[in-house]
């Protein structure tokens, strides 16, 4: 079954696809064979108490030293705590709680610079699957605002998905499969009559191969980036997209793998623009990402690329490296722009 993403609780990793897109779909059947993050050291953190992080050097802020986060877990690897820095100072505190085991999840997020608090609480059944979403905003002790998302399934799929906003109904998320393939996802707004469809193809091996997103309106309708995936076997060797780097354009990804499997090359083509990315690995993690490049833009997955220094006159080669304690843990990442250095993050992990 493929994992549902609470929306409200959704988090971006490194090479994360488009956080718009993922908050419109809860299901998206999609290969993601450049998200890199399960590849950055070891990703269960139930023997990490602490985690901190501190930026050593920030080329926008020379010789300036910064925690930029702490993260605090319980025993099971659970966040308990999380503090983000900017400038040196806190500015949002998230805590989280699971007073009934795996079954409830209660987040509150503090915001100090304007101050508001968000709280969530969110419901799971004994599968694991997402259950209700609760939220609420509050400002000056009053709550501004409160959000409610609930989850229905079908023979173990998500169907539908609810949202309210302060009582009243905002959108409504349907889902329809053919066995476990999801073949259509529409949404709707509640205050809209239009809506938003995406139409899935898949191969006989249930591969998907083709998706389309359309947009109805009351006088027509719109196709957006229609999309065509290819593969070796089960490994996606190729995407492309209609319109995502502009109107008339079209996109091409391709990839490569190392004997394991794992991802060690990845080239976007759109007309004259191009990014040609490398992964190396040492041992089971990877080590370094090189880019190169004629234009910052991402088309799809994230862009592993640092936005600040988009003003950089094209081409560029832009490198990023991974380093790791002896137990598998990530410790530092460097990110060099050119040959220079301009970005590097030490983490600190103390262990149960």
């Amino acid at each position: 079954m493929k994992k549902v993403i609470p929306v409200l609780l959704l988090f971006t990793t490194i090479a994360g696809r488009c956080l718009a897109q993922e908050e419109l779909l809860d299901v998206k059947p999609a290969p993601r064979p450049a998200n890199i993050a399960s590849y950055t050291g070891k990703q269960d953190f139930k023997f990490v108490r602490q985690r901190i992080a501190v930026v050593d050097y920030d080329a926008r802020n020379r010789n300036a030293k910064d925690t930029s986060s702490i993260i605090n877990y319980d025993s099971a690897g659970r966040l308990e705590k999380y503090v983000l820095f900017e400038k040196g100072k806190r500015y949002s505190i998230t805590t989280y709680a699971y007073p009934d085991g795996k079954n409830v999840t209660l987040v509150y997020m503090q915001n100090l610079s304007p101050r508001y608090l968000t709280f969530f609480r969110t419901r799971y059944d004994r599968q694991g699957r997402t259950l209700a979403v609760y939220h609420a905003e509050i400002t000056n002790n009053d709550t501004t605002s409160r959000g409610l998302s609930n989850y229905t399934y079908k023979d173990g799929l998500l169907v539908k998905r609810q949202n309210f906003l302060n009582g009243k109904p905002v959108f409504v998320h349907d889902y329809m499969y053919h066995g476990a393939d999801l073949q259509q996802a529409k949404t709707q707004n509640a205050n809209s009559p239009a809506s938003y469809t995406y139409v899935f193809q898949y191969d006989a091996n249930h591969l998907l191969t083709g998706e389309t997103e359309y947009h109805f309106y009351p006088k027509g309708i719109d196709t957006l980036h229609p999309a065509h995936f290819n593969y070796a076997g089960k490994m996606l060797v190729s995407e492309t997209y209609s319109g995502i780097a502009g109107p008339k354009t079209q996109t091409t990804i391709t990839y490569g793998y190392d004997p394991q499997g794992r991802i060690n090359s990845r080239n976007d083509r759109s007309d004259t623009l191009y990014r040609n990315t490398t992964f190396t690995y040492t041992g089971p993690y990877i080590s370094a990402v090189k880019i190169s490049t004629n234009t910052w833009r991402a088309w799809k997955y994230g862009s592993l690329m640092r936005g600040v220094f988009t003003l950089t006159p094209m081409p560029v080669s832009y490198e990023t490296n991974y380093f790791y304690d002896d137990k598998g843990y990530l410790i530092k990442t460097t990110e060099k722009l050119n040959g220079t250095l301009q970005w590097s993050v030490t983490y600190s992990n103390t262990y149960y």
